[in-house]
């Protein structure tokens, strides 16, 4: 993930924001590779409870809990762009408790069917 495609994620964190007032939301990024600007930019966003105002004008309370990377980030062989046109998504990975399969890299469908999974878990609705 990079700053720039950190954007994206914070959208979605928006929209699940205002689903349900006092929602808790856990972005886990423990298996991702994060770039230190974009951890440092989720970390400043669960600090303070709020999303960037370019995302939340109205500044809404977020509660944000960030699950980090355990792995020390390797910046050298981090290549942004090729990440943000699609080619950096966690290869294989897998969508979610009770979802058969994995997904194929650089898919972004596969991604937001990923997103929408962890989602709906995190909500308790029914896939």
């Amino acid at each position: 993930m990079t700053a720039r495609s950190l954007q994206a994620l914070y959208v979605v964190v928006k929209r699940a924001n205002h689903l349900r007032e006092g929602l808790r939301l856990v972005v886990d990024v423990s298996h991702a590779r994060v770039e230190p600007a974009a951890m440092e930019q989720l970390q400043a966003c669960s600090d303070s409870h709020h999303l960037p105002a370019a995302i939340d004008p109205m500044q809404s309370e977020c509660r944000l809990s960030i699950v980090a990377p355990a792995d020390a980030f390797d910046a050298d062989a981090f290549d942004a762009d090729a990440f943000d046109a699609g080619a950096g998504a966690d290869a294989g990975a897998p969508v979610g408790a009770g979802t058969p399969g994995r997904i194929r890299a650089g898919s972004r469908s596969a991604a937001r069917a990923r997103a929408a999974v962890r989602a709906r878990e995190a909500l308790g609705l029914a896939a």
